[in-house]
C-alpha cells in the first residue's frame, strides 16, 4: 500500500462511509474492482483466475457471503459494480462510479 495521502483518501470518502470501507477493509475487493478496470467484465470464475483468489473469496467480494464478507460492502450492494445475467453465468461490470473509485484506488494502492 502506498502512503495514504490525505487528500487521495478524501476524495474516496467522498463516495460515502459504505464505499470507503468497502475498499479500506477488503484487498480482494479492491483487485477484483481494479481487474474490472483493466480487463473489463467477467463472471465469476474469470474473475478468479484473473485475480488469483478462489473463487468463494470472488464471490464473497463482489456479492458478500454473510461471513468473511459483509453483503452490505460488497461491490455490487455498493454500486460499483454490475452483475447483468448472461446465458449461463452472472456477468460483472463496472458501473461509472465504480470506474471512479477504480480511478482512486489506483492512486491509493498498488494492487
Amino acid at each position: 500500500m502506498k502512503n495514504l495521502d490525505k487528500a487521495i483518501a478524501g476524495k474516496l470518502r467522498a463516495y460515502g462511509d459504505i464505499i470507503y470501507h468497502s475498499m479500506i477493509r477488503s484487498q480482494a475487493r479492491r483487485k477484483i474492482l481494479l481487474d474490472l478496470k483493466r480487463n473489463g467484465p467477467g463472471n465469476t470464475t474469470d474473475l478468479s483466475t484473473r485475480t488469483g483468489y478462489h473463487y468463494s473469496n470472488t464471490r464473497g467480494a463482489l456479492v458478500g457471503n454473510g461471513e468473511k464478507y459483509d453483503s452490505e460492502l460488497s461491490l455490487v450492494t455498493t454500486g460499483l459494480a454490475n452483475a447483468d445475467p448472461g446465458t449461463k453465468e452472472i456477468i460483472y461490470s463496472l458501473t461509472p462510479t465504480g470506474e471512479e473509485v477504480a480511478n482512486i484506488v489506483e492512486q491509493i494502492w498498488d494492487n
